[in-house]
Parts: structure tokens; C-alpha cells; sequence
């Protein structure tokens, strides 16, 4: 059994029990999942500065903001709003 060694979003071992193969998972300490999560935020922004498209970029940026809303440390929406209001304010 090949091994990947990383996060995976809710219900993809469901999708891949479904289709007949077998995968394993496990619920990390708070402190490793801490570690995947920035070194996932690291792999999204490098696929970010990659993309080759406006698409594949605001893919990779959707997918930096649900890795920072996992972290917890910051509301993603109260986020939003900031930078939104810095824009405004700055013209």
C-alpha cells in the first residue's frame, strides 16, 4: 500500500473506500496538525505562484483560505472584511 503522508478534506477516504480501494487514516496530535496545516498552506502557495491560469490561481487561493480558516487563529470572513476596508481606505 503506497503511503501519502498528508492532510485530506473531509469525505475523500470515504470516496476511495467507495471505489473499491483501502486507505487508512488517522486523527493527528494538536501539534502535528499544526505542522501539516502550515506546511499545506506552503505547498498551496507554491501551486499558487505556478498556476498557469486565472482559474488554477484562484483555485490555489481558495484553497490557502480554507487551510488558514482551519488553523483557527483567524476568522476568515473578518479577513475579508479587513482587507476589503484597507483597500478602501488606501483608494
Amino acid at each position: 500500500m503506497k503511503t501519502y503522508p498528508k492532510l485530506v478534506r473531509d469525505g475523500i477516504p470515504e470516496i476511495i473506500r467507495e471505489s473499491g480501494r483501502v486507505c487508512r487514516t488517522r486523527v493527528l496530535e494538536e501539534a502535528e496538525y499544526r505542522d501539516q496545516l502550515n506546511a499545506k498552506l506552503r505547498e498551496e502557495g507554491e501551486e499558487y505562484f505556478a498556476a498557469e491560469s486565472r482559474d488554477e490561481a484562484w483555485e490555489e487561493l481558495a484553497d490557502m483560505l480554507e487551510v488558514i480558516r482551519l488553523t483557527g487563529g483567524i476568522v476568515v470572513s473578518n479577513m475579508v472584511t479587513g482587507v476589503e476596508c484597507g483597500g478602501r481606505a488606501r483608494g
